[in-house]
């Protein structure tokens, strides 16, 4: 039995094998235009920082509820990422076809055999859209009364074209948190000898999905523009920061924030502060971690 499956639904062309090749199979989003539609389910299994995982990528030709079903069997705790196209939604509401999907979603999830399930919802391609501040709300508010006794952890605006399909897989990911507590650990680690007030994030390297977060830092909506805003701070400094296994490090000032990206094996430790540390000194409360 494996302890986590995430299984990708939704209906056709809403962009599920899109997303799970550009964030876990290195496809560019232009490259996406030239995948195929899954036709059949497709597994993958992968580890992302010492995380194994299961991905499922269902056709929408086929009732995710017979999959869901036979998934219990041989997973403890089952992870469903329904993706709503967004431009398949008005600027205040879902389309009926898409509304009756969820429906029949959420109601497979109310009997589903297995105590630990979780529904989050990608509203996707956010990219095609003109979709302003309160339309996204308002779109929100309706996904959500829908999901509202389904167990819907999360609701998400994503895009391959941008970080924001990053920061909701991220989200997900931390929910793993039997396996994520080492690094969690660590995290509260390097904030307690560090003495100042700060934020650690775990990224790995591959995917730069955020696996663990230290537990002082609130996790409140502004987390999601902070982990994109990080996200955009680790790819400018690519070229400063080695693949290697050797603690190497880069600094990027982002208005009175200070941020220090750590690397460190499958690792990019990320320390965010608007204090004055000098980098030679977070290096040492790194390694001391690390070396715990």
């Amino acid at each position: 039995m494996c302890d986590d499956v995430i299984l990708f639904v939704g209906g056709r062309n809403v962009g599920k094998t899109s997303i799970l090749s550009c964030l876990f199979l290195s496809t560019m989003p232009h490259e996406t235009t030239f995948l195929e539609p899954s036709s059949t389910p497709i597994t993958h299994t992968l580890t992302i920082a010492s995380l194994p995982l299961h991905l499922m990528d269902i056709p929408h030709e086929i009732d995710p509820s017979d999959i869901m079903y036979n998934v219990t069997t041989i997973a403890k705790r089952i992870h469903i990422i329904a993706i709503v196209d967004l431009g398949d939604t008005t600027q205040n509401s879902i389309s009926s076809e898409t509304f009756a999907y969820l429906h029949s979603l959420t109601a497979t999830l109310e009997h589903l055999q297995c105590p630990h399930h979780a529904l989050h919802i990608f509203l996707h391609k956010m990219d095609c859209c003109n979709y302003v501040e309160d339309d996204m709300l308002s779109t929100c508010s309706h996904v959500r009364q829908l999901c509202s006794d389904s167990k819907c952890v999360s609701i998400n605006f994503t895009s391959i074209y941008d970080h924001s399909l990053s920061a909701a897989m991220s989200t997900i990911i931390r929910s793993f948190h039997p396996q994520t507590m080492p690094l969690t650990h660590l995290a509260n680690t390097i904030v307690t000898d560090c003495h100042i007030h700060a934020s650690v994030m775990c990224f790995d390297k591959k995917h730069l999905l955020l696996v663990a977060l230290d537990t002082y830092t609130p996790t409140d909506p502004s987390l999601q523009h902070t982990i994109v805003e990080t996200l955009l701070m680790i790819t400018q400094c690519m070229d400063a920061i080695t693949n290697s296994s050797d603690v190497t490090q880069a600094s990027i000032n982002l208005r009175d924030t200070m941020c220090e990206i750590v690397s460190s094996g499958d690792i990019y430790f990320v320390l965010i502060t608007s204090s004055k540390c000098s980098p030679s000194t977070i290096a040492q409360f790194v390694c001391h971690a690390l070396s715990i």
